[in-house]
């Protein structure tokens, strides 16, 4: 990997190549060996914020990291703060107004640096001072034990969500059934237009009756008949007017009857639909149920497995602990042991 840092505390413009293996960094104090590894740190984490870091001379901090297929640039100064990337020698991208702290995913996944991969001069020995809230979040990421939390999350959400579904579609089947219950009346309505229709026959019965005697009536006008003979007629003609008001309210309800098996149809077909799609809903919760629980399974085997290489590892750093501890009492034993009473220089106390 090669870095280049210009314009970062004490380094005007250094450039250096980092190879495979150990390297080291060799210099005098304050001749910014420390400054190399925030240099590093400011492009991985974005942190430090503000600008303190910016050399006085200088009007803007460029530190670049490079490999040979891409190259991520950080940039900040007067009125510039940017992250600078370029793969493959495609047209450079710039990331602009990532906020205090954060970096760009893309940046992230190509540089593959996390925090706990950078330990600076005053940091104690990784974890051993850590708090156990910040070893807890560490082992949770080497043993992807976020992943878990995420599945969860993901799986209350579908949860929550096919529960609002189902609140809805029992919504809606209650206001079918509410709209079905006006058709409960539709065998009382048969049997109204049944009789109905024979009363429409006897109407059109009498109608030929009355033109029958309409025709008579008109020829009648040329012949002298007895007053008895007429009225008849005349009765049976404001009878023929009542049924023709009574057949103007027979066709009214068939109209009627018309929408109403319209809408026992559309009804019918509504519920079938709802029916359907209860059972998909019921089927698919069950399948969601089924493969959460294999997923879960899995990942808790994954998961048991990891903490037991852990705690493996933990039982062998306990050990090298205590073995280091017994070295160091041995060793401090043996130096008081070679120290004179006195010093040959200074003639002073030496122990």
């Amino acid at each position: 990997m090669k870095i280049r840092i210009q314009g970062f505390q004490s380094h005007k413009d250094t450039e250096f190549i980092i190879g495979g293996g150990v390297n080291a960094i060799v210099g005098q104090s304050g001749s910014g060996k420390s400054s190399i590894l925030r240099a590093i740190d400011w492009v991985v984490n974005n942190k430090p914020s503000g600008d303190d870091f910016i050399s006085h001379n200088a009007n803007k901090c460029i530190v670049s990291l490079s490999d040979d297929n891409w190259e991520v640039t950080r940039v900040k100064g007067k009125g510039v703060n940017q992250y600078r990337l370029k793969i493959d020698g495609e047209n450079e991208q710039v990331y602009e107004g990532f906020g205090k702290g954060v970096v760009p995913d893309i940046i992230k996944r190509i540089l593959n640096i996390q925090d706990f991969n950078l330990r600076f001069q005053h940091q104690g020995p990784f974890l051993v001072q850590e708090t156990s809230g910040e070893v807890n979040r560490y082992l949770n990421r080497i043993a992807r034990l976020d992943i878990i939390d995420k599945a969860k999350g993901n799986i209350e959400f579908q949860i929550k969500r096919e529960r609002t579904l189902k609140t809805i579609e029992e919504a809606a089947v209650l206001k079918v059934e509410d709209q079905l219950r006006c058709f409960d009346s539709l065998p009382e309505v048969d049997s109204e237009l049944a009789r109905i229709e024979k009363f429409e026959s006897d109407i059109a019965s009498d109608i030929k009756k009355y033109n029958a005697l309409l025709g008579f009536w008109e020829d009648g006008t040329k012949l002298t008949f007895d007053l008895e003979k007429v009225k008849p007629v005349i009765r049976l003609k404001d009878r023929v007017v009542y049924w023709m008001q009574c057949n103007d309210r027979l066709n009214t309800v068939k109209s009627q009857r018309a929408c109403l098996e319209r809408l026992k149809d559309e009804g019918a077909g509504f519920t079938i639909e709802i029916i359907r799609q209860k059972a998909i809903v019921s089927l698919k919760a069950r399948l969601i149920t089924q493969m959460d629980l294999h997923k879960t399974i899995n990942e808790i085997k994954a998961r048991k497995k990891a903490i037991s290489n852990i705690a493996d590892d933990a039982a062998r750093l306990t050990e090298m602990l205590v073995a280091a501890k017994k070295d160091l009492e041995k060793a401090k034993k043996e130096f008081h042991a070679l120290m004179p009473d006195k010093c040959p220089l200074c003639g002073r106390g030496g122990k």
